[in-house]
């Protein structure tokens, strides 16, 4: 995914995706995009695509983002209530 994090590359990605979202050959950058969501978010560019995404997906599609940042906020959550009992103690 190193090519959606760069000005041109992130361009191309939304070029491909708006013009062939509903393609069988567009799965493939998809599944990168849903499972790469929290790295790709956090960049400048390759955010546009997870935006993108987003925008353009369907209710499955959208849940799978949203099944994906629940485990993580689940796993920060854990994360921080550990670091928050150790400083009690």
């Amino acid at each position: 995914m190193n090519i959606s994090q760069n000005q041109y590359g992130n361009y191309l990605i939304q070029e491909i995706l708006k013009k062939w979202w509903h393609e069988s050959y567009c799965v493939f950058i998809k599944r990168l995009i849903y499972e790469n969501c929290l790295l790709l978010s956090c960049n400048e560019f390759s955010s546009h695509i997870c935006e993108l995404y987003i925008t353009l997906a369907n209710d499955e599609e959208r849940k799978i983002i949203d099944d994906i940042n629940s485990k993580i906020q689940e796993k920060y959550k854990k994360t921080l209530d550990s670091l928050q009992e150790t400083k009690s103690n």
